[in-house]
């Protein structure tokens, strides 16, 4: 009987240490995800600013496929919400 309290006091013990991983494990994801969504937000603004220069010869190749980017992920996501 004692074998098997004790049995179960280990496993109790690395369930624990398995759950104390996996919550640091998990804030880090959030702080990631929070750090990411910042950065999606600015490059949309940027990109919604690129998309309503007047002529888009102005822009840099680079901006342009910016902008091409941002419009086909803003595709995806309206497809996605639907």
């Amino acid at each position: 009987m004692r074998r098997k309290l004790d049995e179960g006091r280990q496993a109790y013990r690395e369930l624990r240490t398995q759950y104390g991983e996996l919550v640091s494990t998990l804030d880090q994801v959030a702080a990631e995800r929070k750090t990411l969504q910042s950065i999606v937000k600015d490059w949309g603004r940027m990109c919604a600013r690129l998309a309503k220069v007047d002529d888009p010869q102005k822009l840099s190749s680079k901006d342009r496929d910016s902008v091409k980017m941002w419009q086909k992920f803003r595709e995806s996501m309206k497809a996605t919400e639907k």
